[in-house]
């Protein structure tokens, strides 16, 4: 992963991203608790992916392991 981020007990998600065509990128974010604030990014690929099932298998993967890191509070 590339940053440490104190999760809140909002859901994460994985989407996938083709900022030039044939290049995908995956994202895993953290939904905002308020509609008007934007999703926090949490983790993405820092090189493209060859097709969208591929970043998405990527991005599920560093999901998954994020849900498996200890749980932090912030106070």
């Amino acid at each position: 992963m590339s940053a440490l981020v104190t999760l809140s007990s909002q859901p994460l998600l994985v989407r996938v991203k083709e900022p030039s065509e044939g290049l995908f990128y995956w994202v895993v974010s953290q939904l905002a608790e308020k509609e008007d604030t934007p999703d926090v990014r949490v983790d993405g690929s820092d090189h493209p992916y060859p097709t969208h099932e591929a970043a998405m298998l990527a991005g599920a993967a560093c999901l998954k392991a994020i849900k498996t890191l200890p749980v932090q509070t912030s106070r």
